[in-house]
């Protein structure tokens, strides 16, 4: 049962805080009519409403039930709507306007109800008694709104006073809603300037007669209905239908109402067009974001399964690592699978930043020289040994490509490339139980390099041969399938590909197999020189840089411990800064420092700021960032700061000594030009 009086207290409470939203929403109206708004009394329309409704309080001091609030009488309305339709006219707002009012009413209130501190349950009951108190609304001003319009005309042939028809004159031809008065032979009898605005043709003629020239869906036309309203018993009628007229199609209202004291019939056009597109964006709008909500609600269902899993096997096996004494057999096989399990946890990760990248247009294409053949070999040689290790040798792995084509050498993004091979071979390795893989490529007529992967796996219905390359969405969401996925990898790739100027597409049977096909535009390689390094930067296990100090810039305490423990076996002197300022203090009062580790957010001071103003004193200093933003234009950012180079976490230790010894190097490069000048 639904508690009116509580809903009546909601209303009554909270008058002002809606009056204040009507207004704010009804800014996106132009000037003149926001003005005329701001004069409409608002104030009464929403009292109206708290009266009509507490009516049932009286009546149905136990609650209303659902039944009676949805077959609520419309006659109820009509009083108020009578008067807003007055107020309408009176202060020229058009009935499309008002509806539109309407409907931002409608939006304030369920808002205000969501906002409130109601249970769910009677929070539905609520939005569902305010809609159908709206509904019957809309319709009982609409029959006003047309029987105001029907008085004006109707006092005109009646002959009323001249003052008093003057005025009715004035309001009929002013109306923003064609209004056409028509007697039984089809003869227009008056019209007023929006009938003529809209239906030019109609007047055109010195005789002023329909001609057919106004057809409703389905092949009448206005005549016919005039004729039909003619012999019936009927005072007036109301047609929704869609009419075309001029080369135009709209959908309106029409009404027609007759006369008691003569044959004339009043037919009024109210252009609902408008009015349904809103209607229909708004319904597409709430069924694509309930779809978009769907999808989204199973892809952080599948997310939180895809980070758990591999957070699940390295929180395990550090556990048993700290708990247990392993062997060293299996000490190697725990640190294994905490390394496998923390290159999934990545991946899931790179994906979800590649998305956010592609959503805000900052994924970035950088072309090089490849040569594919180098490119498709590794890929062969990591699939076969991933194979092996998930004791998948049933399947045979296959690389097809031409004799001739070998030594082709493309200028593209091998990043972007090898990442979109790795997903398409990655799927046919997941959704292939038995049977072959086979990938290559091919130049056709020097135009166009085609990529394909072709599998002998469960395949793809035909249904959902597109909708595979829309986020989050994967073929199989079972819970009693063993196959892992974010659902993001083919959206990726078809980006990358389409920013890199191709298109992707798939080809499939169910319990057949995919082929999946994608072609590049052929760049052909670039010519240029390649400049040899001054000192050749050969890492090994016995590096030993114990005459080098590096100011490590870490406010997290783990993660200055892997940096440390990472560079022990260099001898490198380690001085650590726990926040920005410190840093630059130590960076310009120590003089043996040789490259610093900057992370970027920092307290007191953040490594942006401290890394301009380093570079700025000590300009031959080398500056590595190191941080856990990994956008393109984060890099961008600590360049333009002054670093010298820029790794982003989580840091591999080889990566990190590569980098490390090509900052040292350059340092003794400038050193040695700045005393040979």
């Amino acid at each position: 049962m639904l508690q009116v009086k509580n809903l009546i207290t909601l209303l009554n409470r909270n008058e002002d805080w809606i009056l204040s939203r009507i207004l704010y929403y009804a800014r996106e109206f132009n000037h003149s009519i926001y003005s005329t708004l701001i004069n409409h009394s608002w104030r009464q329309t929403v009292s109206g409403f708290s009266q009509i409704i507490s009516q049932f309080e009286f009546k149905n001091t136990e609650g209303l039930s659902h039944e009676k609030y949805s077959n609520f009488e419309e006659n109820k309305f009509q009083g108020l709507a009578r008067e807003e339709a007055s107020r309408c006219l009176d202060r020229g707002i058009a009935p499309q306007v008002f509806m539109a009012l309407l409907k931002i009413i409608r939006n304030i209130l369920n808002e205000l109800v969501q906002d409130s501190r109601i249970n769910s349950s009677e929070k539905n009951k609520y939005n569902n008694f305010l809609y159908s108190c709206f509904d019957n609304f809309e319709i009982a001003y609409i029959e006003s709104y047309y029987k105001l319009q029907t008085v004006f005309a109707h006092s005109e042939i009646k002959k009323e006073p001249r003052n008093e028809l003057k005025k009715f004159k004035t309001i009929y031809d002013n109306l923003p809603t064609p209004l056409l008065i028509i007697d039984s032979f089809h003869k227009i009898v008056r019209y007023n300037k929006e009938a003529e605005n809209t239906f030019p043709f109609l007047v055109s003629g010195k005789n002023n007669s329909l001609n057919g020239s106004i057809q409703f869906e389905g092949g009448d036309t206005l005549s016919t209905k005039i004729d039909e309203f003619f012999i019936s018993e009927q005072k007036d009628t109301s047609i929704e239908a869609t009419l075309n007229y001029n080369n135009k199609t709209g959908y309106f209202l029409v009404n027609f109402r007759k006369y008691n004291l003569s044959d004339h019939i009043m037919v009024c056009f109210l252009d609902l067009t408008k009015w349904k597109q809103v209607e229909t964006n708004l319904r597409n709008a709430k069924v694509k974001a309930e779809n978009s909500d769907k999808l989204k609600t199973t892809f952080l269902a599948n997310m939180s399964h895809e980070i758990r899993t591999p957070m699940n096997a390295i929180v395990g096996f550090a556990e048993l690592l700290s708990m247990s004494n392993p062997s060293k057999e299996e000490r190697e096989e725990y640190l294994n699978l905490i390394k496998k399990s923390s290159n999934d946890l990545l991946t899931i990760i790179e994906d979800v930043i590649d998305i956010a990248k592609i959503e805000s247009q900052q994924l970035k294409i950088v072309h090089k020289n490849l040569k594919l053949y180098d490119l498709f070999s590794d890929l062969k040689r990591i699939y076969d040994e991933i194979l092996y290790k998930h004791d998948k040798t049933n399947i045979k792995l296959t690389l097809r490509i031409p004799e001739a084509e070998k030594n082709l050498i493309i200028h593209t993004d091998p990043k972007r490339l090898k990442q979109v091979l790795s997903n398409l071979i990655g799927n046919a390795i997941k959704f292939t139980e038995e049977g072959h893989i086979e990938f290559g490529y091919k130049l056709a007529e020097n135009k166009i390099v085609y990529f394909y992967v072709k599998d002998t796996g469960i395949g793809i219905p035909k249904e959902m041969q597109t909708k595979i390359f829309n986020r989050f969405i994967q073929v199989e969401e079972s819970f009693d399938k063993n196959i892992n996925g974010t659902g993001l990898g083919l959206a990726i790739s078809k980006n990358i590909i389409n920013l890199m100027g191709g298109n992707i597409w798939v080809s499939s049977k169910p319990a057949k197999g995919s082929n999946f096909y994608f072609y590049l535009p052929y760049l052909k390689a670039i010519q240029h020189t390649v400049l040899k390094s001054p000192v050749d930067l050969i890492r090994n296990e016995n590096l030993d840089l114990s005459n080098y100090t590096i100011l490590v810039a870490e406010d997290e305490e783990a993660n200055f411990f892997f940096l440390k423990e990472s560079l022990k076996k260099t001898g490198i002197n380690i001085i650590r800064a726990t926040n920005g300022l410190e840093a630059i203090n130590l960076a310009e009062n120590t003089n043996n420092i040789d490259l610093i580790l900057m992370d970027i957010k920092m307290p007191e001071v953040n490594g942006i700021e401290a890394s301009r103003y380093i570079s700025h004193i000590k300009p031959n200093l080398p500056i590595v960032a190191q941080t856990a933003f990994a956008m393109d234009n984060d890099k961008k950012t600590c360049l333009d700061a002054g670093c010298f180079d820029y790794i982003s976490k989580p840091i591999k230790r080889d990566k990190l000594i590569d980098i490390i010894i090509k900052a040292l190097k350059s340092r003794e490069v400038d050193y040695h030009k700045s005393i040979s000048h």
